[in-house]
């Protein structure tokens, strides 16, 4: 459920999508409309994020603020577990701090993606490629996907009553 301008409960979610395409340097910008979504329209200066690579083709932009405690209790966990001999933890904790990426937003609302990220989301840096971009206003998240990902999920969701005339 949505939020109205009071920050009641709306009587219905609202979504924003776009298409980008990637400009040198992994510099990504993002709509205006999609930031509106999640309330991070008119950023500061810098605003700190974190980028969680879910899977191959998709990666979520979180409030770096807003998952920080969170993420640090659950590093410090598996960190603890790893000194002490645990091999499974160790494991883990190299996969947690593979899956969490600080990223930023900049001014004219700009991401700057890394390599690594872009290489995630199936790009190749000098390619300069095109990624989709989505939010609703019911959680403080972006999403951005692969456009090969934007059409499994058309190709999956395609068929559903809820979603087509």
């Amino acid at each position: 459920m949505g939020r109205d301008k009071q920050g009641s409960a709306a009587t219905e979610a609202r979504a924003a999508s776009a298409t980008m395409q990637l400009k040198k340097g992994g510099r990504l910008s993002i709509p205006a409309g999609v930031l509106k979504m999640v309330g991070w329209q008119d950023p500061p200066e810098v605003l700190k994020l974190t980028a969680e690579l879910v899977t191959p083709g998709y990666v979520r932009l979180y409030k770096r603020d807003a998952v920080e405690t969170s993420l640090e209790a659950k590093r410090t966990k598996l960190a603890k577990k790893a000194a002490a001999g645990d091999s499974e933890a160790l494991r883990k904790l190299k996969f947690f701090v593979d899956r969490y990426r600080p990223l930023s937003l900049q001014k004219e609302n700009r991401v700057w993606l890394t390599e690594s990220v872009i290489i995630f989301l199936g790009g190749k840096p000098k390619d300069l490629p095109y990624f989709f971009i989505q939010a609703a206003d019911t959680k403080e998240e972006i999403e951005i996907m692969s456009i090969a990902m934007r059409d499994e999920l058309m190709e999956e969701l395609g068929g559903d009553e809820d979603v087509t005339l």
